[in-house]
């Protein structure tokens, strides 16, 4: 998945940079696991909030959260997006690039706020399959290629959409 990324990121020289990371599932640990193996500065990750789940409703902690966690990363688990407090916590790591992978959509005030723009992984053919299940809708409806992944680069001067097939 990530070719396509360091693709975008030897464009313009951004290994230097400090990153913020947006995931939830174990699809989107793997994204952030090749973005530290690669050397990248993530400076914070953020998440869903801890829920109770299972029958016991036990605390749940989101597979990000934990590898963020083992790797000793400042996690965020705002409830809402737009909380002010959440934001000024944003803006403290001073990131210049975003990487969301697997989270819900971000508000403007979020997406534009590092300087480098936000790049959005998604696992599927988009705008085809986006939603809960778009590997699972992907194999349902007998698509061929199924293990691709689009990368959109939005920054403040130009907009990059780059596509990569295992």
């Amino acid at each position: 998945m990530i070719c396509c990324g360091r693709q975008y990121f030897q464009e313009f020289n951004c290994s230097n940079y400090a990153y913020n990371f947006y995931g939830y599932p174990d699809f989107a640990v793997e994204s952030l696991k090749a973005l530290l193996e690669s050397g990248y500065n993530v400076v914070a990750v953020v998440t869903t909030p801890d829920k109770p789940a299972g029958r016991g409703q036990k605390i749940h902690q989101s597979p990000v959260k934990v590898f963020a966690t083992q790797h000793n990363i400042p996690v965020l688990q705002p409830e809402k997006l737009r909380n002010p407090e959440f934001l000024e916590q944003l803006k403290s790591y001073n990131a210049d690039i975003q990487v969301v992978v697997a989270f819900r959509m971000l508000p403007e005030v979020v997406w534009n706020m590092p300087p480098m723009g936000t790049i959005n992984v998604h696992a599927s053919l988009l705008p085809q399959y986006r939603g809960a299940a778009p590997i699972n809708h992907t194999i349902i409806n007998g698509e061929k290629r199924i293990r691709r992944h689009n990368v959109q680069a939005a920054t403040r001067n130009r907009y990059r959409s780059y596509t990569a097939v295992k």
